[in-house]
Order: structure tokens, then sequence, then C-alpha cells
């Protein structure tokens, strides 16, 4: 319930939080006076939940956060990936049709 449900996922992921919690759902999170906006990619009750995130106006980051249930207790594993910056300076060039990054290509390019 700590991915899905709207009152406890505020509780871990910002002091103050405002979202639409389903896939293509807004995100917007407060946290020390700094504020991220983004949307929701994946959902999938109750192990996995899959956003973006950035600073207004700037790159966005993908984050998954994964439970797994383990004999004494719950492994949590979240990932952060690179912005699209980042990975174009790699010399990674992927674009979508309109001559812009994809948020779904650019989370390829960084696991592939």
């Amino acid at each position: 319930q700590a991915l899905t449900d709207p009152g406890q996922v505020e509780e871990w992921l910002a002091d103050e939080a405002e979202f639409d919690l389903r896939p293509g759902g807004d995100l917007v999170v407060r946290t020390d006076g700094e504020e991220r906006e983004g949307f929701f990619e994946e959902i999938e009750e109750p192990r996995r939940l899959v956003f973006w995130w950035g600073e207004p106006g700037g790159e966005l980051a993908r984050v998954e956060v994964d439970l797994a249930e383990l004999d004494d207790g719950t492994r949590v594993r979240v990932i952060e990936s690179r912005p699209l910056v980042t990975v174009d300076a790699f010399g990674i060039g992927i674009e979508s049709e309109s001559g812009g990054a994809s948020p779904q290509m650019s989370a390829l390019a960084i696991v592939g």
C-alpha cells in the first residue's frame, strides 16, 4: 500500500504532494522548498511504481520503485535513471517522430 495508496505515497515521497495516482497522471511534490513535477508511467499494485520527475521546465528523470517480499521483510529497490541530456552526452541519439526525445525511448537507452 505504500506504493499505491495516495496517503501513504505522500508520507515517503515528499513533504507535500499533489498527484493523480494512475498511469499518465500528474505529479507535483515539494520538499525543503524545492518543487518537482512529472507524471506516473506505471503502477503495478502492490509491488511497482514508475514515475518521471524533475524541476519545473527542466529535464525529467525516470524513477522505478520495486518491492519484493523476503522471508524477513521487504526489499526496496529504487532506480533513478539519468536525464536524457546526460544520455545524449554519451552519443546515444534517440529521437521521436516529432524530432524530440521520447521518455520511453530514453529509458530504453539507459537500460539497454
